[in-house]
């Protein structure tokens, strides 16, 4: 898997690290200061260490990239991302994620619904307005610029 542009600059797989530490710490420490009967905070505090775990994890991977691949590999590699068919391959990758995303809330929404679940349901549906809205902005600015 070929990490994403921004892996390619330095700052950003550092603040990511940052972030990272910064959330396994959190984690951590909320956990340990739990008591045993809250079982749903204490697997949010492990979910909060995992992710942390990870986006470390991924920062120094790609920082320990940056510093070991020469540099004109990384320019390759930088032109071959912003080539025009990459550029459309990975639109159309986003653009199913999108759908899949909407109707995989829709369902989610009805079966918890169905489950008695009002209150994860109406998060679903809240979900499923952000998704609609932030796609509305994005193409009215995308519509802007063209």
């Amino acid at each position: 898997m070929k990490p994403c542009l921004r892996s390619q600059n330095k700052s950003f797989c550092v603040v990511l690290i940052c972030a990272g530490l910064i959330t396994l710490v959190f984690g951590v420490a909320w956990g340990r200061t739990l008591p045993d009967a809250a079982h749903n905070l204490s697997m949010l505090s492990g979910m909060f260490a995992g992710m942390g775990g990870g986006l470390t994890a991924l920062g120094a991977v790609w920082l320990i990239k940056l510093k070991v691949m020469k540099p004109e590999t990384l320019r390759q590699e930088a032109i071959e991302q912003n080539d025009e068919r990459n550029v459309q391959v990975r639109r159309m990758a986003y653009e199913a994620a999108s759908k899949a995303a909407t109707f995989i809330f829709a369902i989610l929404a009805f079966i918890l619904l169905w489950l008695d679940y009002r209150i994860p349901a109406i998060l679903s549906i809240g979900a499923l307005y952000l998704h609609f809205i932030v796609f509305l902005i994005a193409a009215k600015v995308a519509d802007k610029k063209m």
